[in-house]
């Protein structure tokens, strides 16, 4: 399933970001993970990957993965409000900065090494080429590639 692929290149571009969070204005980084790593990304994730799961008997493992991941995706979304929120407060900025670097990393290991694989399994060769037509389709709707070259301007 060339999705499982996709996404594990997204979470590249997000920990580049992450290695990158202070060096960047605060504008830059709100947009990057409003834009990418959650309309972009987790969007493929959730509207596509997660809700096709939904409809499958998975195990409860998965399943409380899934939900945990789900819980992440929430928790990033509101750590960028804050940061959105509290634009000139450079403590606040600075402490959720630091949420992100703590969410992220374990949030992206968890999904490739613990999800993304496993998930794939309860698919059919038939439904993976559809959620791979789903993505490309998703995809085409997107400037993935404005927030790329984002990072490779630093």
């Amino acid at each position: 399933m060339k999705t499982i692929g996709i996404l594990m290149a997204e979470h590249r571009v997000i920990e580049k970001m992450l290695s990158q969070i202070d060096e960047k204005p605060v504008g830059s980084i709100i947009e990057f993970f409003r834009i990418y790593a959650d309309a972009i990304h987790h969007g493929k994730e959730e509207d596509i990957l997660f809700s096709k799961l939904a409809g499958k008997e998975i195990k409860k493992e998965h399943q409380e993965i899934m939900n945990k991941l789900l819980e992440e995706h929430q928790k990033g979304r509101e750590i960028i409000s804050r940061i959105e929120s509290n634009k000139g407060n450079d403590k606040i900025v600075k402490e959720c900065k630091q949420e992100l670097l703590e969410l992220y990393p374990q949030h992206i290991e968890t999904e490739d090494k613990h999800f993304f694989m496993p998930a794939k399994e309860y698919f059919t060769e038939e439904e993976q080429k559809q959620i791979d037509e789903e993505s490309r389709e998703f995809d085409k709707k997107q400037d993935k590639k404005k927030y790329e070259e984002m990072l490779k301007a630093q």
